[in-house]
């Protein structure tokens, strides 16, 4: 859950530096395709520390920290100089639930890290705030922005074949989402079956940073998740690209508090 708006001049550096490598070149490509796990502890005391103690908040997720199985890849680079790696076999998605709405933190890897802030209306749940954090031979990217206006992510009404449609504008970029209902489906999660409802979301970005991504959610309105997502897409700014096509399944519905 969250923007596209991946942070990419880390990846340009990385293309300088290998091409300038020579012959260290493979110990740089090995550091770039490094993608260390998160644990569910480590991200469980990540919780704890940022939790302020907002509870009850009618439409949010319960908050604590969720566990995602995982099956993918994520790369970039730049020029003809490009780096993957292999996401870890889980990823951990803190929820703080925060006045009017909530908050998440998906940590795909130690190296990449994307969050995002919610608020809740009548019109569904919207987004106002992304974050992505990206890490390529020891060089961090971590920046925030403020989604203007704040872009509806979940609506109300979710009944098959609704459709709905964000823009908004964040530090440089327009991004664009179109989103549909297409039906619904059960999801196994921790042996239970969860009824979701899916939704199939397609994604464009123009401006400091262009992209194109295609997106599903199995989302589940008693969990106010999704059970499911599957992520694929491609974003650039200048000589700078990153890539990632992954899809994660929820390991229990319960969070760990």
């Amino acid at each position: 859950m969250g923007g596209k708006r991946t942070l990419l001049i880390v990846l340009a550096t990385v293309g300088a530096l290998l091409i300038a490598a020579g012959g260290v070149g493979f110990w740089l490509v090995a550091q770039a395709t490094k993608s260390d796990p998160v644990s569910a502890a480590s991200a469980l005391a990540d919780f704890q520390d940022a939790d302020d103690g907002t509870r009850g908040v009618d439409g949010a997720p319960l908050p604590g920290v969720y566990t995602y199985d995982v099956i993918g890849t994520e790369g970039g680079g730049a020029a003809s100089v490009k780096v993957s790696r292999e996401l870890p076999g889980q990823a951990q998605m803190i929820v703080w639930q925060r006045p009017g709405g909530f908050e998440t933190r998906l940590a795909y890897s130690g190296e990449h890290v994307e969050g995002a802030r919610y608020e809740l209306a009548s019109a569904g749940i919207a987004q106002t705030w992304s974050r992505t954090k990206l890490s390529l031979l020891g060089t961090t990217s971590d920046e925030d922005a403020v989604l203007d206006p704040p872009a509806l992510w979940i609506p109300a009404d979710l009944s098959e074949g609704a459709g709905w449609e964000a823009r908004y504008e964040a530090d440089g970029s327009t991004t664009t989402h179109s989103s549909e209902v297409t039906g619904t489906e059960t999801v196994s999660v921790g042996g239970s079956q969860v009824e979701a409802v899916v939704i199939e979301r397609t994604t464009s970005i123009t401006g400091s940073v262009t992209g194109q991504w295609t997106d599903v959610y199995w989302w589940s309105a008693e969990l106010a998740l999704p059970v499911q997502m599957r992520v694929e897409g491609e974003s650039r700014e200048g000589i700078g690209v990153f890539s990632q096509t992954a899809t994660l399944t929820l390991s229990a519905s319960e969070p760990q508090v």
